[in-house]
């Protein structure tokens, strides 16, 4: 975040007490690149500027949100499919953002599972044992997704109403500000 610059314009004699003085300094303040601002104004660019930082996280988090439920829509077919028994391996997806990709490359290359050998997944789907271990295998990824998919719905809701909160405390600033304003003037004569 930018630094906050405080420059003291003069003093300003206050009386305490009746027969006291206090000397505090009249100041303004430069923030992002924005000089000459009041307290208010301040305050209120801070307000913008955290609104502005939070709503990237936002969208960020968004972005990953349709990733991943992108990925669990993919892993529900492959492995709906292959249950049923209307695909294999060499199946295509249709699902957004893996069109065009077998259901092969999908498991060895976005999930990272292994095909044969010492892999989890079996070389063949012939057999009803087979599917299932598909299925068991698959089922532990769709379910770690799925607990990964409600957290970044939390994170995402929070993130939501801190960008919310930053730019409500902004617009109630400036409200007060023109408020005050209006209220100082109506009383010059």
């Amino acid at each position: 975040m930018a630094a906050i610059e405080s420059v003291e314009l003069s003093k300003n004699s206050i009386p305490v007490d009746g027969e006291n003085f206090a000397l505090n300094g009249v100041n303004l303040y430069s923030f992002a690149g924005c000089d000459g601002l009041t307290l208010g104004q301040l305050v209120t660019a801070v307000c913008v500027h955290a609104g502005v930082a939070i709503e990237d996280q936002t969208v960020n988090k968004m972005n990953i949100i349709t990733i991943n439920s992108r990925r669990l829509r993919a892993e529900s077919k492959v492995v709906t499919d292959i249950i049923s028994g209307k695909a294999n391996y060499d199946s295509v997806l249709d699902i957004d953002g893996f069109e065009g990709m077998t259901f092969r490359a999908f498991l060895t290359n976005v999930l990272g599972m292994e095909i044969g050998g010492d892999g989890t997944l079996p070389e063949n789907l012939s057999s009803y044992d087979e599917k299932m271990r598909v299925f068991t295998a698959l089922k532990e990824k769709i379910n770690a997704d799925a607990t990964a998919s409600q957290q970044d719905m939390i994170d995402l809701q929070t993130y939501e109403s801190r960008r919310d909160v930053a730019y409500a405390t902004a617009t109630n600033i400036v409200k007060n500000i023109g408020m005050s304003k209006q209220m100082v003037a109506s009383n010059i004569k």
